[in-house]
């Protein structure tokens, strides 16, 4: 194994020359950042895909077979305490990985640019999009260095919020338990467009998760083309009224919030790009007054 590393402060990657098709099902299993330690530490191994022997001896993805040895966990911790990185450092990734990587998004048939490594911005330039849902919603963003690849990268996982009414309450993001989509009020509520554009990608996966379990990627997506080349990737959608070419309206219906890919309840993803270069997204505050449901919230 030849290890390498990807750029970022607190990130490492670690890569192989010999890489298979199996480790290769998301370059972001391949980060590993100060955050994750914690999951590492109880023998979490999902966002390494168990390829790395130098400290771990695992299967695939669960605590149960991925028996990492006590010492092994403190040795490794110790050594990230330390800021001491015993890998050889690189700006960028193999060109074996990068040429794997590539097959790998071919056999996908994800359309060309996504999923490819996001150039970090010196600079985070934004875009606004009009509203993601007509009901209130609530925004779990990526902060820069989280995510590595474009439609990923800066992007922001967002959930219609519920059980407020005239008599009081407060906001959830599911009913009971959530054990099951339908408690979940983001579950086959409408989304709308992002801008007046094309659909330039679609496609659906058939799978619906149970809440608290993942499913596999690619997630069911929709990919829009502004004129000015800005592109946006909704993920995780269902029921999707849209196909390639059709042209859109800010606002239109597009899909229905589902729970499938590498999702463990319902939600939409939301990537802005330009090329290489992954965009800040903020909602239109205008178009969000227009909408009662909104601005009654």
């Amino acid at each position: 194994m030849k290890p390498t590393t990807l750029e970022g402060r607190n990130q490492i990657v670690l890569a192989q020359e010999n890489v298979n098709e199996d480790v290769l099902s998301r370059l972001s299993h391949y980060v590993i950042s100060k955050a994750m330690l914690t999951g590492i530490a109880n023998g979490d191994c999902r966002y390494l895909d168990c390829f790395s022997a130098t400290f771990f001896r695992c299967g695939q993805k669960s605590k149960k077979e991925c028996p990492m040895k006590p010492v092994r966990r403190f040795l490794l911790l110790f050594v990230f305490s330390l800021g001491i990185v015993p890998l050889k450092v690189s700006a960028t990734p193999s060109t074996a990985l990068l040429r794997a990587y590539h097959e790998k998004l071919k056999a996908m048939n994800l359309p060309p640019g996504l999923e490819e490594i996001a150039r970090q911005p010196e600079v985070i330039r934004e875009v606004t999009l009009a509203p993601l849902f007509d009901q209130p919603f609530v925004c779990s963003e990526h902060p820069l260095g989280q995510m590595t690849t474009v439609g990923d990268a800066l992007g922001t996982d967002c959930m219609v919020v519920g059980g407020v009414t005239k008599a009081g309450g407060f906001f959830q993001l599911f009913r009971g338990s959530g054990r099951n989509n339908k408690d979940w009020y983001g579950w086959h509520v409408g989304i709308h467009a992002p801008f007046d554009g094309t659909v330039t990608y679609v496609h659906v996966n058939p799978v619906t998760n149970r809440p608290g379990i993942t499913g596999k990627s690619p997630a069911g997506m929709i990919v829009f083309r502004r004129d000015d080349g800005m592109m946006v990737v909704y993920a995780h959608v269902q029921d999707i009224r849209v196909k390639e070419g059709d042209q859109v309206k800010s606002g239109d219906v597009i899909a229905f919030g589902g729970n499938n890919g590498v999702a463990r309840n319902p939600y939409i993803h939301v990537g802005a790009y330009q090329g290489l270069e992954p965009f800040q997204i903020r909602w239109d505050l205008a178009a969000m007054g227009a909408i009662p449901t909104l601005r009654s919230n």
